[in-house]
């Protein structure tokens, strides 16, 4: 039975099998009808067979995957296997509709570890398809070492077609899985590893970069993006110049050889400004 039914879920999405088509609106609207709220069967159960048949709807069969991943039967489901079969047949899938499907998802109090694994990954995969991490649970977020693995497996559309500013509602739903303690460990860690991965790509906001006056000619460079900021600095009409590395959400001190007008700059455009001031420091 599982054979045929692989058979079937090529033939769903669309491939040339002995002169197979994919499914018409007709049987796309029918299996839709066959799954709403429905938990998932069994991998040898025939009623499976509506799952591949979504598979190869496109628009039909991505509304009743959304709505499943938003359910209470999906989202309590224990298998690990079931749920990977569901998640592969609308692996990477990048639409707007699963992607906020996802987002809910992940970020559901009452899901299934096994759901949250798999919905994390499928996440990540909007955006770096193919990748993922190894399980690991405390000892990972102990050691902060994410150890990757690869699947054999691509993404459809762009990432043009997520809504704008998707990466970084992304990594805002992954660091509270990350930090929410209700979590299991394994959850946790794998919402680190791919909030770490995912981080390196937001792009910069400039208006978060701020420049503070300290004391004398010490200055405060704040970077409230969540991702790290190479900026570089300068003292208006002196030679000094120089670059830092702000780590996201923090903050760095540091002291200027010449006293003047301290420039702050990302990218080559200046961001921020300010006079040193005599001020004095407690040097204790």
């Amino acid at each position: 039975m599982r054979v045929s039914l692989l058979v079937a879920a090529v033939i769903a999405g669309g491939a040339s099998i002995a002169g197979a088509q994919a499914p018409n609106p007709g049987e796309c609207n029918a299996a839709s009808a066959a799954v709403s709220g429905r938990a998932l069967p069994a991998l040898d159960d025939s009623t499976f067979i509506w799952w591949y048949t979504l598979a190869g709807c496109g628009p039909i069969g991505e509304r009743a995957a959304a709505q499943a991943l938003r359910s209470n039967a999906l989202q309590r489901e224990n298998s690990a296997d079931r749920l990977r079969e569901f998640f592969l047949l609308f692996y990477a899938r990048r639409t707007p509709e699963l992607f906020a499907a996802l987002k809910d998802g992940v970020a559901s109090a009452g899901a299934s570890v096994a759901y949250k694994r798999e919905a994390i990954a499928a996440l990540g995969a909007l955006h770096y398809p193919g990748f993922d991490f190894d399980s690991g649970g405390l000892e990972i977020l102990a050691s902060t070492d994410c150890g990757s693995t690869r699947r054999v497996l691509v993404g459809s559309g762009s990432t043009s077609d997520l809504p704008a500013g998707y990466l970084g509602q992304m990594v805002s739903v992954l660091d509270d899985q990350q930090h929410r303690s209700s979590n299991a460990p394994v959850v946790r860690a794998l919402a680190y590893c791919w909030r770490k991965l995912l981080v390196r790509d937001l792009p910069i906001d400039p208006k978060k970069l701020k420049l503070k006056h300290v004391c004398e000619d010490r200055f405060l460079v704040t970077n409230d993006n969540l991702a790290d900021a190479t900026v570089s600095v300068d003292v208006e009409g002196t030679s000094e110049q120089f670059r830092l590395k702000v780590f996201a959400e923090r903050e760095i001190l540091f002291e200027t050889l010449n006293s003047g007008k301290v420039r702050l700059y990302f990218g080559g455009v200046l961001v921020d400004k300010k006079q040193a001031a005599a001020n004095r420091c407690d040097r204790k």
